[in-house]
């Protein structure tokens, strides 16, 4: 099941960096992209898409005032944070804050 992809790796590897990897990466860059652009566009044409669009590009000032404005920002960098140090296979990546 998984030989072939050795045989795909060393014919990219065989014709050479820029004849090879950089071939496919443009490629599969460009694939990429449009699977990109179909997804959104098709969730953008999905019922009540709209809707969601507004909740979750325009908050709620009110609801920013009842809960507090501290906490709300406290909850964002939380998150934030949390999502950089399980960033992959649970390895941390808080060098990328160092750049």
């Amino acid at each position: 099941m998984y030989g072939d992809y050795g045989y795909r790796g060393f014919l990219v590897c065989s014709l050479g960096l820029q004849k090879g990897l950089e071939k496919i990466t443009t490629i599969m860059m460009a694939c990429l992209l449009l699977l990109i652009i179909v997804l959104a566009v098709h969730s953008l044409m999905l019922p009540g898409a709209l809707e969601g669009a507004k909740f979750y590009l325009f908050p709620n000032p009110e609801k920013v005032k009842e809960i507090g404005l501290f906490h709300v920002i406290s909850q964002a960098m939380n998150q934030a944070f949390f999502t950089l140090f399980f960033r992959g296979c649970g390895y941390g990546d808080f060098s990328a804050l160092y750049v």
